[in-house]
């Protein structure tokens, strides 16, 4: 990955470009053109007051400079986050020509660069490009991956990295991963750098509550799905609150209490229709009449009182 020194170096030299001066019109008087080309390369650092020497020969104050650096930072952000958008809706339509073009951008910051190689990594790991191990090598070189488990800062490409090494580690029979994200959704000393992690939430409540499941932790299966809801009621993810029902659902018809179970399916596939998600809803209404032998209709209707009273069982 390119370092922070080198990103800005690239930044000043794209500025040169667009004012189409040449590098020895640039270096004039401060410094050879062999030794700015060893900067651009990473071979050398830069100092700060060469740094600002190249930047007043371009004609643009270090406070513009510095602006136009973060503000590029901030556009290439957005540009990866959209393409991340379209991965994860699993619409493909461009998606190859966009990843080309933003795997050519010069001078990405270390954290767009981790987005970059996770988005090219979960789209190769999808098209079975790479192996599920390969892509928890890679996965864990974006998030530092054990080493992180002691850390108290993470950011949103921490955390959608450890949401997928947590769900390809389970099927080897490794639970790390999914105790780390454990702590990250309980743990109120956590701290996440960026507003988009609370996005992501809702599916790693619902994910990993799953996979405790599945591991036979129903107890704790139980409580993350409630703790997921009440997020997703707090924090006005409607959307995300249909996986949680199902996954309450599911659980508590493995414990076999029926009227709890059918209560939380109610419930899942009647957000799927408020929400009027024709696509969601058909999907559930599939899945909970094969789990319940039942239509989802008639699952609501006998439910209706429990509705009212605001009661599950």
């Amino acid at each position: 990955m390119l370092s922070d020194i080198q990103k800005t170096i690239i930044h000043l030299d794209n500025i040169r470009i667009q004012k189409k001066i040449t590098v020895l019109e640039l270096c004039e008087g401060i410094c050879g053109d062999r030794q700015y080309r060893k900067y651009l390369s990473g071979e050398t650092n830069i100092s700060e007051k060469r740094l600002m020497e190249f930047v007043n020969k371009l004609g643009i104050g270090s406070r513009d400079f510095y602006y136009s650096l973060y503000d590029k930072d901030r556009y290439d952000f957005e540009e990866i986050k959209t393409l991340y958008l379209k991965l994860e809706a699993k619409n493909y339509e461009g998606f190859d020509e966009k990843l080309k073009a933003l795997s050519k951008l010069e001078g990405l910051n270390s954290y767009n660069q981790r987005f970059l190689i996770f988005i090219q990594t979960e789209y190769s790991l999808g098209k079975k490009e790479i192996s599920e191990t390969q892509a928890i090598i890679k996965f864990s070189e974006i998030s530092e991956y054990p080493e992180c488990i002691n850390k108290n800062v993470f950011d949103f490409v921490d955390i959608i990295s450890l949401h997928l090494i947590a769900q390809l580690e389970y099927k080897q029979g490794k639970t790390g991963s999914v105790d780390l994200l454990l702590r990250i959704l309980r743990d109120r000393d956590i701290m996440y750098l960026s507003s988009d992690n609370e996005s992501i939430l809702p599916s790693i409540y619902s994910n990993v509550s799953i996979i405790l499941g599945r591991l036979g932790r129903i107890d704790e299966w139980i409580s993350l799905a409630s703790e997921g809801v009440k997020f997703c009621l707090k924090n006005d993810y409607g959307h995300s609150l249909t996986r949680l029902y199902y996954s309450l659902s599911m659980a508590n018809k493995q414990l076999n209490k029926m009227d709890k179970a059918e209560y939380y399916a109610a419930l899942c596939f009647a957000n799927t229709i408020t929400r009027k998600n024709i696509n969601q809803a058909q999907q559930f209404y599939k899945l909970l009449k094969d789990d319940f032998n039942k239509d989802p209709f008639q699952i609501i209707i006998e439910s209706k009182d429990k509705f009212l009273l605001n009661k599950e069982e």
